[in-house]
């Protein structure tokens, strides 16, 4: 048991020190008439946030929370038992988390950091949608 809360609190620590924590934007994409953004809050205890925005002429957000996240000097793993919440409404369109597939952002990412740390960039993902370049929101 001891060994074990050892561990948990070694990632922990790792976790908060890694220079993935943080909030990171997505740049916008349009699909079928949507445009929406992606945001991602990394944090500090392991745990992450994943949220596509309305933009534009869209309003309204899907919050996906549940996931835990792990990473190495090249790799970030998503994990967890995620669930989403919220509508993002596009003139007469509205899309709701019956519209989404919640366990395909699971998975790895290859990453890379620049620009100081404010500029994440993931390949290879899982999920091809998250093969992006991400800015650093906070």
């Amino acid at each position: 048991m001891k060994r074990k809360t050892i561990a948990a609190l070694l990632f922990l620590a790792g976790c908060a020190g890694n220079p993935l924590v943080g909030k990171w934007d997505s740049p916008s994409t349009t699909t079928l008439g949507a445009t929406f953004h992606a945001e991602v809050d990394i944090q500090g205890g392991g745990t992450l946030t994943y949220s596509l925005v309305g933009s534009g002429s869209c309003t309204g957000t899907l919050l996906y929370t549940g996931y835990t996240w792990a990473s190495d000097a090249v790799t970030l793993t998503f994990s967890g038992n995620p669930t989403c919440t919220g509508t993002v409404t596009c003139g007469a369109l509205t899309f709701d988390c019956s519209q989404s597939a919640v366990s395909s952002t699971l998975g790895a990412c290859t990453y890379v950091l620049s620009n100081g740390d404010q500029t994440l960039t993931t390949t290879g993902c899982s999920n091809g949608s998250l093969n992006t370049t991400w800015t650093r929101a906070d």
